[in-house]
């Protein structure tokens, strides 16, 4: 029988708030009541309002301005909502996601292989050494990063392909930092060292894998990719979940 799992203040106002969104209660450009109307009105400490509420920025779903808290008026957020909402309820949505990610990325990286240009390298390329520049910045680094793994998939040609590593990056970054509060648990770093970590492996697997599509490897790309995946996996893995090749 599977474990059934504790949801948390945070997750359950991220559902909420989909919810509303997907329901039209909430419509794109709405401004949001305060943090402490939000703790009012739903009876929740003003903590998990602001954990919520960042969380669903840094997915793009909100954006904070001097004037307030705003749904976000650009379109193509609601597939991503729903996939969300269903991760939070059934739970163990780190470890699916990660299953989800090693089965199209590493296609996808074989197929970048095979349609590289000298053009698309040239951009990521260019990413890497974006990506040097901003270690240990969190937002700007994750951007980039997405902004990487995009590029690769625009070397398919596959605008299927595109579509969805769109929705799972937004997935991503709404695990992002737990995955890093893991890692700084596990290795005994502070959380801004564990970000620094995290974005200095990140950059050498990066730079692994575009050495493959440079040479138009296809299974070493997808090998690369692979090992990217995989070494990640470990801080989101749940109880009872084992990794296989």
């Amino acid at each position: 029988m599977d474990v059934i799992k504790r949801i948390t203040v945070r997750d359950s106002l991220i559902g909420y708030f989909q919810n509303q969104l997907l329901r039209g209660k909430l419509s794109p450009g709405d401004k949001l009541p305060t943090e402490k109307e939000l703790s009012e009105s739903l009876r929740v400490g003003r903590a998990s309002i602001r954990e919520a509420l960042s969380a669903l920025t840094f997915m793009g779903i909100l954006k904070k301005t001097p004037e307030g808290t705003f749904v976000n008026d650009k379109p193509g957020k609601l597939p991503a909502l729903t996939v969300l909402s269903a991760s939070l309820i059934y739970g163990s949505s780190d470890y699916q996601l990660y299953e989800a990610r090693k089965i199209i990325e590493v296609g996808i990286a074989g197929l970048a292989a095979e349609r590289a240009t000298r053009e698309k390298v040239a951009r990521l390329e260019q990413s890497i050494e974006t990506l040097r520049t901003l270690i240990g910045q969190g937002k700007e680094f994750f951007d980039e990063d997405v902004r990487f793994h995009l590029g690769i998939v625009e070397m398919t040609g596959n605008k299927i392909l595109y579509s969805l590593m769109e929705t799972m990056s937004e997935l991503i970054a709404a695990q992002m930092s737990e995955k890093i509060a893991i890692i700084a648990k596990e290795k005994g770093l502070s959380y801004a060292m564990a970000i620094e970590y995290h974005h200095t492996e990140a950059i050498k697997e990066h730079s692994r894998i575009l050495d493959d599509l440079k040479r138009g490897d296809c299974e070493a790309a997808q090998r690369s990719m692979f090992f990217h995946l995989h070494h990640w996996q470990k801080y989101c893995r749940p109880v009872g979940h084992q990794c296989t090749k």
